[in-house]
């Protein structure tokens, strides 16, 4: 009877320790992908975001205007991470439209820095289509920066790779 308590107990160790689970690769993007805000047809807000294979990550916030110039609403710079459906985006500096200028169109420059290492992360999930030469991403909205323009939200078009 010992015998079989112990090769029980020894089974049922086992079973138990070993985790079935294996860890999900992480990926990474290097390239410029274009996407806009969902809803904005006749002037669209366009996001850019630059990934670097290094796992720094810049996101551009614009409209053009009539001359297709770049009129930009926000810009952030941090490092991201991709875990399957995870993308993790920790942000290390944010610019944003300074309250106190008048203009209808912001050149990068004149954008104001609200932050700088702030190390804020946001967490979403990505969907990737067509072997990553487009995806689309979504944020839950209780996730984003309470300064920052909360169309992501309502989520963007596809991104797609630019050449």
């Amino acid at each position: 009877m010992k015998p079989y308590f112990l090769l029980s107990l020894l089974l049922i160790f086992g079973l138990f320790s070993c985790s079935s689970e294996e860890e999900t690769p992480l990926t990474q993007l290097d390239g410029t992908y274009l996407g806009n805000l969902l809803g904005s047809v006749d002037n669209p807000l366009y996001v850019e975001m630059t990934f670097q294979g290094t796992g720094e990550l810049k996101i551009e916030e614009y409209r053009l205007n009539e001359q297709n110039q770049r009129c930009y609403y926000t810009i952030s710079e941090g490092n991201y991470t991709l875990k399957g459906n995870e993308f993790t985006y920790t942000i290390n500096s944010y610019w944003g439209l300074d309250p106190a200028a008048f203009s209808e169109c912001f050149s990068q420059s004149e954008l104001m820095k609200y932050l700088e290492n702030s190390g804020l992360i946001q967490v979403g999930t990505i969907e990737f289509k067509s072997e990553n030469t487009a995806f689309s991403i979504s944020y839950p909205c209780n996730d984003i920066l309470a300064n920052a323009r909360v169309n992501l939200c309502a989520g963007y078009s596809d991104f797609v790779l630019q050449d």
